[in-house]
């Protein structure tokens, strides 16, 4: 309480502060948006959303979806090893797997991606970023119970354009990202852009030299067409992403034994599960998990990729405007490692993941209206996951000699633990439509429906297995009705208030494997789809002089049938449960000043309550316990963050910028079991802080960077892994990194 209680009067003592400069001229630029599928000014869309520029994305260094947590109220950045775990608001995924969706929908220039390893896609040469706070159920509809993370990208234009940016620091760390734009006629023009990243893991390993966790070895391009005549617009962007390297294992860094954290009993169980011969050792092996940015292990490995191709083509009527958006997504990855968190070769996991997704939608939407403006639009998605996992250990003898005098295991004396083949499609149609009609000049009102069918099937075979709980043949039908009702009141020119009810849906699935017979533990084969029920008013205002905008948001959301994750130690493997129920209710603040022409002020700050209402059998991989009540993963009650530049003129040598960004959260869990013995899924407050100084050109053209980031060298729990006995915990996203940018355009 203390803690968060004193960053709360920092916060209030530096909006005091804020408020009390004289003002001067400068003004907040203008941000225009699509969050509603149509350009708008921010500050008159009547749902609570964050908007990034590519200036402003360069300025905080984000070139994925995780550097952007800082600065999103609401939006937490987790993850399983290779796998992402989004959270907005306290919804999440439980599962990256084929049969599953998440509660954080990503879409990049309007299709959908519905991987949790996609959220890796790299943001470089964009329009902006919009991050949409609150179930999506209308206009963007599937899968956004949480949220949705839109990437627009940037389109090619009728001037040549040229930029350059080279990153060099710590970790060996080389990072380079360009574009290129040209015109190719009076109608048609091009664009290229790229990014590639690469450095030394983050955390070392102290068995292997080579084979350090947390690496990156990536590259991406996107290759994009425009033909603009009058009303016809075609957009054509095809663009390719490939990550390598060790990766940050299968599902975590490290282990931790429910009951007795420093030993690493999971190594045992898997040894004498390969090898009858042998004994467990008094005492048991010890965990290697105490020291920060260190583990002793072996291999760790993925291999990613992804090319995405999009056709928009939109035509202007003389009073609306018809759009088709057409999208293939081909997603592949293989990823593993390692998973006894031990030096001998006990056990490795891999997974196989294919997934091709093809998506259409088509709009009609008004233009020129005067007081009603109206979408309405359909949409088919045709999804289609195949996927093998494999756990493998050491076989006899090979494990035994592996055990005792630290000989390679090899693959040809190991035995399947499991070894599961599985197949998920995916076939979603859905109508849909908004209309807001202004009654007066100062009141709208939004009207909004959705109606989703979701068409699942899920097979899968374990062939190691000698029953048949390995064997899943299943299939079902989700669908739901999704709505929206909201008023706004436009104060005068620059101010507005805002209150909407609106609902969300996340499509249920499939279990992996087969419930055990009573009394093992009880859920279903086909969970149910997650609905929420949001409630909210917010606030947007640009005031004194247009130098302070203020957006607020207060909610309050009733979730059923929250798909949560749990763990059945019967296979052993993770499971979706419906939860009975949940509830979230929280306060969002953005606040940007400018009290002089060369200062600015940004103050992120967010309050979120995300609880179990009524989960009574939810397993923690070793007993069944009352979850009721319990915070949700990755909700910490309290965020702040403050962040502070200073434009020093240095006459015809440019600009000299100074940048500060401190953020404070609370403590907050990675799983739902709030493990209250040791606190081992539980992450305590930090602070994480990040200082910059920018160097613009006078014409800029040329611009230069000193950095840090996360001075304090946290080691921060991302997301965790219910385990036999324990939990396999991920660390990140980054220790201390420091280095130089430099950059060119034209």
């Amino acid at each position: 309480m203390k803690n968060y209680s004193s960053a709360l009067i920092a916060s209030v003592s530096v909006v005091a502060m804020l408020v009390s400069v004289p003002v001067l001229s400068q003004e907040l630029e203008e941000v225009i948006v699509t969050a509603e599928k149509r350009s708008e000014n921010l500050q008159r869309v009547s749902l609570a959303v964050t908007a990034f520029t590519q200036e402003r994305l360069s300025r905080i260094g984000a070139n994925n979806v995780e550097r952007l947590d800082a600065l999103t109220p609401g939006l937490e950045w987790g993850q399983f090893g290779m796998s992402t775990k989004v959270s907005i608001r306290g919804q999440s995924t439980a599962s990256s797997e084929a049969n599953t969706d998440g509660s954080v929908a990503l879409f990049i220039d309007g299709i959908y991606l519905g991987r949790g390893q996609q959220m890796w896609s790299a943001i470089t040469d964009v329009e902006r970023v919009e991050v949409l706070r609150g179930p999506q159920g209308t206009l963007f509809g599937r899968n956004s119970s949480g949220g949705s993370i839109n990437i627009i990208s940037r389109k090619p234009s009728r001037e040549k354009e040229f930029g350059f940016e080279v990153t060099a620091g710590n970790y060996s760390h080389i990072s380079t990202s360009g574009h290129f734009n040209f015109p190719l006629s009076d109608n048609l023009a091009a664009r290229v852009s790229f990014m590639t990243e690469d450095h030394g893991g983050y955390l070392k390993n102290t068995f292997e030299t080579d084979e350090d966790q947390m690496d990156e070895d990536m590259w991406y391009v996107r290759g994009a067409l425009r033909y603009d005549e009058g009303p016809l617009l075609v957009d054509f962007n095809v663009d390719h992403y490939d990550q390598g390297g060790n990766g940050n294992a299968f599902s975590g860094a490290k282990f931790f034994d429910q009951l007795t954290p420093e030993v690493n009993t999971w190594a045992d169980l898997v040894f004498a599960f390969a090898d009858p011969t042998f004994t467990f050792p008094n005492p048991p092996t010890p965990s290697n998990n105490t020291t920060d940015w260190e583990i002793a292990a072996n291999r760790s490995y993925r291999d990613t990729k992804s090319t995405n191709t999009t056709l928009t083509i939109s035509y202007d009527f003389a009073n609306m405007t018809l759009k088709s958006i057409s999208g293939y997504s081909d997603f592949s990855q293989e990823a593993g490692g390692e998973t006894d968190f031990h030096t001998a070769f006990l056990a490795d996991c891999r997974l196989l993941t294919d997934a091709t997704i093809f998506s259409q939608e088509l709009q009609l939407k008004s233009n020129n209206a005067d007081k009603l403006e109206w979408l309405v639009g359909l949409y088919y998605l045709d999804e289609e996951i195949d996927e093998q996992f494999r756990f493998e250990a050491p076989q006899g003898l090979v494990g035994l000699l592996s055990f005792l005098f630290g000989v390679p295991g090899d693959w040809s004396g190991t035995q399947d633990l499991s070894n599961r083949f599985g197949t998920a499609t995916a076939k979603s149609t859905a109508i849909f439509g908004q209309a807001t009609y202004s009654v007066t000049d100062q009141v709208r009102l939004t009207f909004g429906a959705r109606y989703t069918e979701d068409d699942k099937t899920y097979v899968s075979r374990d062939v190691t297995r000698g029953d048949t709980r390995g064997n899943v043949d299943a299939a079902e039908t989700f669908n739901e009705t999704t709505w929206k009702v909201g008023i706004d009141y436009l104060i005068d020119d620059s101010k507005m208030i805002f209150a909407t009810i609106s609902t969300g849906f996340k499509s249920g699935g499939f279990n992996r494997f087969t419930p055990p017979a009573p009394p093992g533990l009880q859920y279903d084969q086909v969970f149910q789809p997650e609905t929420i029920e949001n409630y909210e008013i917010g606030f947007k205002g640009d005031m004194l002089d247009g130098t302070l905008r203020a957006n607020v948001a207060l909610y309050y959301n009733e979730i059923k049938d929250f798909q949560s994750y749990a763990f059945d130690d019967t296979i052993p493997t993770s499971i979706t449960a419906n939860a009975a129920s949940a509830k979230t209710k929280g306060v969002e603040l953005e606040l940007t000043y400018l009290p002089s022409e060369p200062v600015q002020l940004t103050l992120i700050g967010t309050y979120l309550d995300a609880y179990y209402v009524d989960y009574a059998t939810f397993s923690n991989g070793a007993i069944n316990i009352d979850a009721s009540g319990n915070d949700r993963e990755l909700s910490p009650k309290w965020k702040f963050t403050i962040a502070a530049s200073y434009d020093f003129d240095l006459g015809s040598a440019g600009t000299l910028t100074p940048y500060v960004q401190s953020t404070f959260k609370d403590h907050y869990f990675v799983t739902a079991a709030n493990e209250p013995l040791f606190g081992i899924d539980r992450q305590d407050s930090y602070t994480q802080t990040d200082i910059k100084l920018i160097w613009n050109s006078l014409d800029r053209h040329w611009r230069g960077e000193l950095f840090v980031q996360n001075i304090e060298d946290n080691f921060v729990k991302t997301g965790a892994f219910l385990a036999t006995g324990g939990y396999w915990i991920t660390y990140g996203p980054e220790p201390t990194l420091y280095g130089v940018k430099l950059s060119y355009k034209y």
